[in-house]
């Protein structure tokens, strides 16, 4: 029969748009393994070289297993093995609209507001220069309002606002 071997991911949650690889970190040569997705065989195949094999661009949520067939002489022999991955499908958050509004004196600067931000996500400010956080004031939870950060002071910098939900799924809004 085939050995048992481990299947991998790169991720476990996968954020919607985005995929993972699944992999055998130590195939078993002549053996052929069919990735099955919660009981149904998806049609990939992949033959064993006794080294790492990957079945890539996963895009589809669900428990992962294998069907492995070794090739002996003129014998085949089939095994549903024990090893399991489940990769979790994760949405992105929720688009809100940003509002941006111009202080009335430069001391007073530009406040950014995420309106009706999500509940539990982290919304951060970012400078697009260089891509960084503008500090740790600018990194806030929504809680179903609106989310107010601190006036932003500094002139000439453009800024953006990036989501990420508790899966770690990000968005630039």
């Amino acid at each position: 029969l085939p050995a048992e071997v481990t299947l991998t991911s790169d991720l476990p949650v996968v954020c919607a748009g985005q995929s993972t690889n699944l992999y055998i970190p130590v195939s078993e040569a002549n053996t052929d393994y069919y990735l099955i997705l919660n009981g149904a065989e998806t049609g990939e195949m992949i033959s064993g070289n006794g080294g790492v094999i990957s079945f890539a661009n996963v895009t589809v949520g669900g428990d992962y297993t294998l069907r492995a067939v070794s090739h002996h002489s003129n014998t085949d022999c089939e095994a549903y093995l024990i090893t399991k991955q489940t990769i979790t499908l994760s949405s992105l958050p929720a688009i809100r609209f940003i509002a941006v509004a111009d202080g009335t004196t430069c001391a007073n600067g530009t406040v950014i507001t995420v309106q009706n931000a999500e509940s539990g996500v982290i919304y951060e400010v970012f400078n697009s220069t260089g891509n960084t956080l503008v500090s740790p004031a600018y990194s806030l939870t929504g809680a179903g309002a609106d989310l107010v950060f601190p006036a932003i002071v500094a002139k000439d910098n453009h800024y953006y606002v990036v989501s990420r939900n508790a899966a770690g799924c990000t968005l630039n809004i």
